[in-house]
């Protein structure tokens, strides 16, 4: 589990005197007189000036920046494949890179981080605000200096915003440097807009550290600033548990020195696969997914797996209520030597769910973001993803044509009659579980080829993985949260 270091700090309880200790044993944040001097560039005068004089950049402004010779010169732009995952790195080398502007930045000056959308205040002469993270649903980037404190307060939505951000001043920060405060010295940033959310920590953050990785490895003081506890739970299996701290809500963040790795480009779709590629092979590599789950090798036999998601969620969910029925169907039409798997709707911890998607050859999910674990599956893969018809579907569509997946979107209307509940309150809005038309589905099945996919090698004994007597259609077994293995369904 790894580590979260709040600013400012709060109790002894974040972590345990020996990891503390381990911690602090590599450096990670300034002390004494170095931190005394970080901190005095907080004080009010400097932030008048910072309120007054900063400009803000986002990716598109610095790439105008570089093409005219006028990078800030607290700023350096790197190459990120020079940082980058070495799996990750070679496979780019094979590849035309892309034509849009993609670059690192490294700032190697005193630096504030503002949670709520990834912003950077740069204490430089003169001041630089930087818009980097990304995302959606936000203001569209680069915030200015006059925007910071609306951006703040509509980022924290029902939540009380921060102080400084309550009194409507950016130079109320000065007030937030207390004698607790944490100077770190040296930040990667991976934030995005949605970044607490499962698929934006894995897909979108996860991306991030890709570009980061080699540098996280050989830098071992650097501490990685997030928003997610998914990502703290990658860097763990990764192999760099205690290397991350979870900002708090809105709460900024000092460092000395700081790096930003890309974020999303024109060309993000040229690298989201080899990225997500490479991060796949990171978990499943022996210090890391195998290590944490003592996992059996992939099975030799093809595997369907089925994701139920909980109609107990908030407006039902987006749960298939007649999930039973569809593996009833799927055990009747999967040829013999298939195993039928089930991806329960939560409580499994990202290795283990790592794990069970990577056995998995054919997966069937409603729309949700549990779809995201398709990039631990093998290669060439099949995707069945059921969507309402107001759904795009363009997200996991992309990440499957980015994997080399083939992906068929199954679009239900969900004012049919035939896809509404039986309870009156549970079929309308804002209610979202539905009955799936099972025969549909599986007719869909039939006609993508998928069985002839499952089909076993014409020279390979039929059902030579089973036991003597004829297994039932489409074994059917179910991924547990206290076990690492497959556990038999008996019907």
């Amino acid at each position: 589990m790894a580590v979260f270091f709040g600013w400012p700090c709060t109790s002894s309880g974040d972590a345990t005197p020996s990891r503390r200790a381990a911690t602090n044993m590599v450096q990670l944040e300034l002390t004494g007189m170095g931190r005394a001097r970080s901190l005095q560039v907080w004080s009010r005068a400097a932030l008048q000036n910072m309120a007054s004089n900063a400009t803000s950049y986002s990716w598109r402004e610095l790439e105008h920046a570089q093409k005219i010779g006028r990078v800030p010169s607290a700023l350096q732009l790197t190459d990120p494949h020079e940082t980058a995952d070495e799996a990750f790195a070679a496979e780019l080398s094979r590849s035309t890179r892309g034509s849009a502007f993609l670059a690192g930045v490294s700032v190697n000056h005193h630096c504030a981080v503002l949670p709520s959308y990834g912003i950077v205040i740069v204490a430089s002469s003169p001041p630089v605000i930087l818009d980097l993270a990304g995302g959606c649903c936000r203001p569209q980037a680069p915030i200015q200096r006059g925007q910071l404190v609306q951006a703040h307060k509509l980022a924290a939505g029902k939540a009380p915003p921060p102080m400084w951000a309550r009194k409507g001043s950016l130079l109320a920060l000065a007030n937030e440097v207390t004698n607790r405060t944490v100077v770190h010295r040296w930040l990667l940033h991976v934030f995005h807009s949605h970044s607490t959310t499962y698929f934006h920590s894995i897909a979108e953050c996860g991306y991030k550290l890709m570009w980061s990785l080699r540098l996280l490895r050989t830098h071992p003081q650097i501490r990685v600033m997030h928003a997610s506890k998914f990502v703290g739970a990658l860097l763990e299996i990764l192999g760099l548990p205690d290397r991350g701290f979870q900002s708090p809500h809105l709460q900024p963040a000092f460092a000395r020195r700081l790096s930003i790795p890309p974020s999303l480009t024109a060309d993000f779709g040229r690298y989201l696969g080899p990225a997500m590629r490479a991060l796949a092979g990171a978990v499943r590599a022996p210090s890391g997914l195998r290590l944490a789950t003592n996992s059996s090798p992939v099975p030799s036999a093809p595997t369907v797996l089925v994701v139920r998601r909980g109609a107990g969620r908030t407006a039902g969910g987006r749960a298939m209520l007649n999930h039973d029925e569809l593996i009833l169907g799927l055990r009747e039409l999967l040829p013999p030597t298939v195993m039928l798997k089930e991806f329960p709707s939560e409580g499994l911890p990202l290795a283990l769910a790592a794990s069970a998607w990577g056995q998995a050859h054919v997966a069937i999910c409603p729309h949700g973001a549990g779809s995201t674990n398709m990039i631990f599956m093998p290669p060439n893969s099949i995707i069945f993803e059921i969507l309402a018809e107001e759904q795009k579907g363009r997200v996991y569509k992309g990440l499957a044509a980015s994997l080399g997946h083939r992906y068929f979107n199954c679009v239900y209307n969900r004012t049919a009659a035939r896809a509404r509940s039986q309870l009156g309150f549970a079929r309308n809005a804002p209610y979202t579980s539905f009955v799936l038309d099972v025969p549909w589905l599986l007719d869909l099945i039939r006609q993508s080829g998928t069985l002839e996919a499952l089909a076993p090698p014409a020279h390979s004994p039929r059902g030579r993985l089973s036991s003597p007597a004829r297994p039932p259609r489409g074994r059917l077994s179910s991924w547990l949260p206290s076990t690492p293995t497959w556990i038999p369904w008996r019907g």
